[in-house]
């Protein structure tokens, strides 16, 4: 294995997908790999993540926004296979890795009779996304009920019923789950981040899928706090402070978080909070905010710079992260600096990373009052834990993740 393209329909946003892309695809360069992005629309590494990936090679085919309408979605979609299959015809990758499903069946089309070999990621499922039609129709509908019962967050967050009832729209969905099943399976590897995400792509696909932890920079380990924090928005220096940096959407339960602290602040004064990010519900938290009486212990910072991001980590004495999902870089990124972590229950804490619980991490159920419990207990537990944060994370750091994926793509080409 010689040239890899790593594939993603947009790289418009800086979320955690973004971020994997940039550090496996560094990786594999570093690995002797030639690697290239591909995208349909995006911005330019120079302009993501305050620019710390401008080093890696992307292609970008459109400078402009994804479309947000499903049928000019498919149209944009239809119009840069052409376009990638010349890339692929010129670059002659040895295999090609799309980001996520929808990603994978682009590159299914465009790499079609072109004897490439492709893989996909499975960071999520269609579970994590409450308005994907996908999940209701067959070949996935034999499944669902079984996935979203075994969780609480897919039961609070995923209706029984499918959101798209027009009946025109559900036609191309019927046609596009078969599609989706189809390019998954037929895919030469597949990987999650969790065992539990795992799981449930292995019940929608039929099919084995490797999952490897990740989410740590090794320049984490002994980062030195540069910026007050506390200073910078008012806070006492000896009050107790939580931090999140996260999207501002109903998955990432911020609301939850404001609820908490104003439980919290119901027996102690010395508890403060600040949120990071932008999203849809920004406005929602604003109003929860001064309806709560919150508004001198509860920030909403707003957009937080990449060079600022660990100064905010730094500053917190818990990352208060009770995010709906079983796998975050918040998370894996906060305990990079030894600080304690308040996560749901729906976080999935299987191998090596179950060690760290009650001592660093600290799961609740989804509900102030278990929330604002394990708060508490994260506040009284020991500093520093007895074992060291590093031997364990160092196996979850982007280099063993990027040589991880390489060696199963390598020993899936020579198969």
């Amino acid at each position: 294995m010689k040239r890899i393209i790593l594939f993603k329909k947009s790289l418009i946003q800086e979320g955690g997908a973004e971020r994997l892309i940039f550090e496996v695809a560094r990786y594999f360069a570093k690995f002797g790999y030639e690697t290239k992005i591909m995208a349909i629309v995006g911005k330019t590494p120079e302009k993501s993540f305050g620019g710390i990936y401008k080093d890696i090679k992307v292609e970008i085919l459109y400078n402009e926004n994804y479309p947000m309408y499903f049928f000019k979605k498919i149209a944009v979609s239809l119009m840069s296979i052409s376009k990638l299959r010349k890339e692929f015809r010129s670059f002659k990758p040895d295999i090609i890795v799309g980001q996520n499903p929808a990603d994978t069946e682009i590159v299914y089309f465009a790499s079609l009779g072109l004897r490439i070999p492709y893989a996909t990621f499975l960071y999520a499922s269609f579970f994590n996304f409450p308005d994907d039609g996908l999940k209701y129709l067959m070949p996935f509908k034999r499944v669902f009920e079984k996935i979203r019962d075994a969780t609480s967050g897919h039961q609070t967050f995923i209706p029984l019923k499918s959101p798209v009832k027009d009946f025109l729209k559900q036609l191309p969905l019927r046609f596009r789950a078969w599609i989706n099943y189809f390019v998954v399976r037929r895919a030469v590897c597949a990987f999650s981040m969790t065992r539990r995400m795992a799981w449930e792509n292995e019940q929608l696909y039929h099919r084995p899928i490797i999952d490897i932890k990740s989410g740590v920079r090794l320049s984490f380990f002994n980062y030195k706090q540069k910026n007050n924090i506390r200073l910078k928005f008012g806070f006492p220096n000896d009050g107790k402070m939580l931090v999140d940096v996260s999207r501002l959407i109903p998955g990432k339960r911020i609301d939850l978080c404001v609820k908490t602290i104003a439980e919290l602040r119901k027996k102690r004064k010395d508890i403060y909070f600040i949120v990071g990010g932008n999203g849809p519900e920004k406005e929602k938290l604003k109003k929860l905010i001064n309806d709560l009486n919150l508004s001198d212990y509860v920030i909403l910072a707003g957009f937080i710079a990449e060079e600022d991001l660990l100064d905010f980590y730094a500053s917190a004495d818990v990352i208060f992260h009770p995010a709906w999902i079983d796998f975050d870089l918040t998370i894996m990124e906060g305990l990079s600096l030894g600080k304690k972590i308040i996560c749901s229950t729906d976080y999935d804490l299987s191998g090596k990373l179950g060690v760290l619980k009650e001592k660093l991490i600290f799961q609740a159920e989804p509900n102030p009052l278990a929330m604002a419990r394990a708060v508490e207990d994260a506040l009284a537990a020991a500093s520093v834990p007895e074992i060291k944060i590093e031997s364990i994370l160092k196996k979850f750091t982007w280099e063993a993740y990027a040589q991880n994926i390489a060696s199963h793509l390598s020993n899936a080409i020579k198969q």
